[in-house]
């Protein structure tokens, strides 16, 4: 009888395991990266996903979503004491396996026109050398 339990019990682990790593390559990895701008060091900016809010995402930080394939809607509102302002979305599909690099990027001028933009890869760990994990901004 003891034999069948612990069969039992390594079987469960070994079918929890292969589920937990099918379930990764299903998703994709979207990191988000802000540096310090000129414009805005002081601003903050709220990170959003398919129309809701996940994070404040700080000065020299970046942060980690796992999110399933398909067309997502990624976006960063800018909030100070008067007001809040919403940028254009950018809208990527993802595709599972792949690891997708947004910057917050901050325009030039009087006036900032932030976004979040796609990097390669090579720009994006260039970036994120500088920066710091966001503990509060991981899913």
């Amino acid at each position: 009888m003891k034999i069948i339990k612990w069969i039992s019990f390594f079987g469960l682990l070994l079918t929890t395991g292969l589920n937990l790593s099918a379930q990764d390559s299903l998703n994709a990895k979207v990191y988000f990266i802000r540096r310090t701008g000129v414009n805005s060091f002081a601003e903050t900016f709220d990170i959003y996903i398919d129309r809701r809010r996940i994070c404040t995402l700080e000065n020299d930080r970046f942060s980690i979503y796992n999110l399933p394939e398909g067309r997502h809607e990624f976006d960063v509102k800018e909030t100070n004491d008067q007001l809040t302002i919403t940028y254009t979305p950018t809208v990527i599909d993802i595709e599972k396996g792949k690891t997708y690099y947004l910057e917050l990027n901050f325009g030039e001028g009087a006036i900032s026109k932030i976004q979040l933009a796609s990097v390669t890869e090579r720009k994006a760990k260039k970036l994120m050398k500088n920066c710091q994990t966001d503990p509060q901004c991981q899913n």
